[in-house]
């Protein structure tokens, strides 16, 4: 999907102008559709071969005995690479899968030889490109996703059917997941457009989850246009978009300022190498760099009444 086509399908509590207009906009021009189980019954019949896409790593792990990844080509329009993350909970011969992509025969030989794709997890409304061949292909799969956005609901229900919402994954698991909403993130706590997810691992510290809210892509035109190369240090970074779309970005500086605190040694996203380094700095990173952001802006509306903002303050206080 290109930028302007999630501009105008995403709901918007952010206030921001141009993707009001292109929300309007998409209304005013939508087409009728056939009902959602009859988009999603199409897609079930669609060759797994026409959903291959070429590979861009090996199958990787990530963590010792419990969590792999590997990388493939984007979706059209979108960022140049998407990961598939796999988890195996302790004592378990299931897999639960995030953002399923669908991969040539030797790959999915791997994937199966970990285990047994148990749960597919749809983590939110853009990631859905494969999931109706992967529930075709593995029957049994139970299919989860956020839930309580009637926008993300729908959309994905036009792809496959889902089974039960991703906070389920904690009680399916006895607490090896951990399933939250960002605090702020949402305009409230059931619109949910993704949960983030933690991960018990085997040397006890946890894995942490998200798909979109969090990227870090190697330089080019499209880590330009979603913003979503890594901060310095190499830290993993809310996107342009994320930025856009995310309700109140102090209370987001503020959860991630909460997360550092936590054993967490892992972090995973659909979009760039997972990041194994020190994420509590890079957590600490993610919380400035939405606090900066949140400081210019006041500044703005400062310097409108002729006062000084907050960056400015710093600014001085440096001085």
């Amino acid at each position: 999907m290109d930028v302007l086509g999630l501009l105008m399908e995403h709901p918007v509590s952010s206030g921001c102008a141009a993707a009001t207009l292109a929300v309007a906009l998409a209304t005013a021009t939508r087409k009728p559709e056939p009902p959602a189980e009859v988009q999603a019954a199409a897609k079930a019949k669609e060759p797994w071969e026409s959903h291959v896409v070429s590979a861009l790593s090996d199958l990787q792990e990530i963590s010792p005995g419990r969590l792999w990844q590997v990388s493939a080509k984007g979706a059209s329009g979108g960022p140049p690479m998407r990961n598939m993350t796999l988890y195996r909970p302790e004592g378990s011969g299931e897999l639960v899968v995030f953002s399923a992509v669908a991969l040539e025969a030797s790959l999915m030989e791997q994937v199966e030889a970990l285990g047994r794709p148990a749960v597919l997890v749809v983590p939110n409304a853009y990631h859905r490109e494969d999931a109706a061949v992967w529930k075709a292909r593995y029957p049994d799969c139970k299919v989860c996703a956020p839930q309580g956005s009637t926008w993300v609901r729908e959309r994905i229900a036009k792809v496959v059917a889902v089974d039960f919402d991703s906070r389920e994954l904690s009680q399916r698991y006895s607490g090896a997941i951990a399933v939250e909403a960002i605090d702020g993130w949402n305009l409230n706590s059931e619109e949910v457009f993704e949960y983030y997810y933690t991960l018990e691992l085997a040397d006890g510290t946890r894995a942490y989850y998200v798909c979109d809210m969090l990227l870090r892509t190697n330089p080019g035109f499209m880590s330009w246009v979603f913003g979503s190369g890594p901060l310095p240090g190499g830290f993993p970074r809310v996107g342009r978009l994320g930025k856009l779309f995310l309700h109140d970005r102090k209370r987001v500086a503020k959860f991630y300022v909460q997360l550092a605190q936590q054993n967490i040694s892992v972090i995973c996203y659909a979009h760039g190498d997972a990041f194994r380094g020190n994420c509590k700095a890079a957590f600490e990173a993610i919380a400035a760099d939405l606090d900066a952001m949140c400081d210019l802006k006041e500044d703005h509306e400062a310097a409108c009444q002729g006062e000084a903002g907050p960056a400015s303050v710093k600014r001085r206080k440096r001085e």
